[in-house]
């Protein structure tokens, strides 16, 4: 049973068993979502990693969550190092954070639209497929799982709001 809220603003600063990272294949956490949360969780989480690099495209790593309010970061690899992403791999990407939140027994994770911003991707567009990749998902998780869709601006709030309206996916509004 999959819960989601959505909610603007930064996904570094919300409290959530897991924070989902926007990665690249080769974790290195520059810039946008990964920069932001590299930031606010200090070093530790560079160096966790290292031990992870490279991934593939899609795939998602653990690591701990150094100073932010969760235990963990799920990095999903939705681009690699200075390249692009695309709805596919924004779309396998969900379903596989979906299965880290499985395999590890999380109730609620917070995650950005991965694959938009620097990836590429219009954030209408990402936001769409990560919706509707969720309500595909949705009935095959037994366990309940909150996802807090953390979105950058009033618009992609929007949009997601009216997005989920369309496909039936029940959603909680929050403002912070």
């Amino acid at each position: 049973m999959i819960h989601v809220s959505l909610q603007r603003g930064d996904v570094s600063a919300v409290q959530a068993e897991a924070i989902v990272n926007a990665a690249n294949t080769s974790l290195v956490m520059g810039a946008g979502v990964a920069g932001a949360i590299r930031r606010r969780a200090g070093p530790k989480v560079q160096e966790e990693c290292s031990a992870h690099m490279p991934i593939d495209l899609s795939e998602v790593a653990v690591t701990s969550a150094g100073n932010l309010r969760a235990k963990y970061i799920l990095h999903a690899a939705t681009m690699r190092p200075a390249g692009f992403s695309s709805v596919d791999i924004i779309a396998r990407a969900t379903e596989n954070i979906i299965s880290k939140c499985t395999e590890l027994g999380l109730t609620h994770i917070a995650m950005p639209a991965i694959g938009c911003g620097i990836a590429g991707v219009d954030p209408k567009s990402g936001i769409r497929v990560i919706l509707g990749t969720i309500l595909a998902k949705k009935s095959e998780i037994a366990h309940p799982l909150k996802i807090d869709l953390v979105l950058f601006s009033e618009t992609d709030l929007r949009t997601a709001r009216e997005y989920a309206r369309q496909i039936d996916l029940p959603i909680d509004l929050t403002s912070r």
